[in-house]
């Protein structure tokens, strides 16, 4: 490396107590490069040293070169000096590192040049912030603004399929008023109108989710919901299998208090399988 010349070292000291007085950052390092574009790194403060794996370099230290910047570093500070070759007052990119963990930094810039019979000297100073956090809240607020659309999205696909429920509840209910004489039919409009029912139950709480408002807990009949899965079963598989149930396992009649018999089976664990098939 070839030495500076005292012009050059008091410039340099000059520039660097300048950059210092107007910092931002705790991190700082100052990088020079001269007519034979060759980079030094003349100061490197001790938060720069510690959060990027260097070596501290003052005034009276030998300049670090660039085969001692780790890569994640060499390859931040080759986009940027390309940058600034083609737009001297380009924005800073965030620079990202992974090891030894990750972190993210803001960063600004500063710089001074000097011509000599040799030509242009330049030193730019650097100045890092950590953002890290700040960068973790704003992908929450992107996740949040994710959220927000699919509430908007489920809540128009709720409105447009509880039109079609209530389209084929309605002609179900229609057909169990005017064909009571057909018991076939009869029972499987009543089949319809549960299932509408259902779905109907779904889509409000779409439209919850959707709203963000609060879902209100019910109480769950599991009599109830034991005779619809046999019903189901029975249809699926026909004659080919005999589906006993306990005789404690009773649909609830309306109006029939429900909490009994729900805290009947969640108190005795090994009743809660009152069915079998062989």
């Amino acid at each position: 490396m070839k030495a500076l010349t005292p012009h050059l070292v008091k410039s340099e000291e000059s520039f660097i107590a300048s950059f210092l007085e107007r910092s931002t950052g705790p991190s700082e390092l100052v990088m020079r490069v001269g007519p034979d574009a060759i980079y030094h790194l003349p100061y490197v403060n001790t938060f720069a040293a510690q959060t990027f794996g260097l070596k501290k370099v003052t005034l009276d230290d030998p300049p670090l070169s660039w085969d001692d910047l780790p890569d994640s570093l060499a390859q931040y500070f080759s986009s940027v000096f390309e940058g600034l070759a083609s737009d001297s007052s380009m924005s800073m990119p965030i620079l990202e590192v992974e090891e030894p963990r990750h972190l993210a930094f803001a960063v600004k810039v500063q710089s001074q040049k000097l011509k000599t019979t040799d030509g242009w000297h330049y030193w730019f100073h650097f100045a890092f912030s950590d953002v890290t956090p700040w960068l973790g809240l704003q992908e929450e607020v992107m996740n949040a603004r994710k959220l927000e659309s699919i509430g908007a999205l489920a809540s128009g696909v709720a409105h447009d399929f509880n039109n079609l429920i209530m389209a084929i509840q309605g002609h179900a209910e229609f057909l169990l008023m005017t064909r009571k004489d057909d018991p076939d039919l009869t029972t499987a409009m009543e089949r319809i109108v549960k299932v509408c029912t259902n779905g109907a139950s779904l889509t409000r709480s779409l439209l919850g989710y959707a709203r963000r408002q609060s879902l209100l807990m019910d109480v769950l009949h599991i009599g109830e919901l034991a005779h619809d899965v046999i019903e189901l079963c029975s249809r699926s598989y026909g004659s080919r299998y005999r589906i006993e149930t306990d005789p404690a396992l009773v649909r609830p009649v309306e109006g029939q208090e429900r909490d009994p018999p729900c805290s009947s089976w969640v108190a005795t664990p090994p009743s809660a399988i009152p069915c079998s098939m062989s």
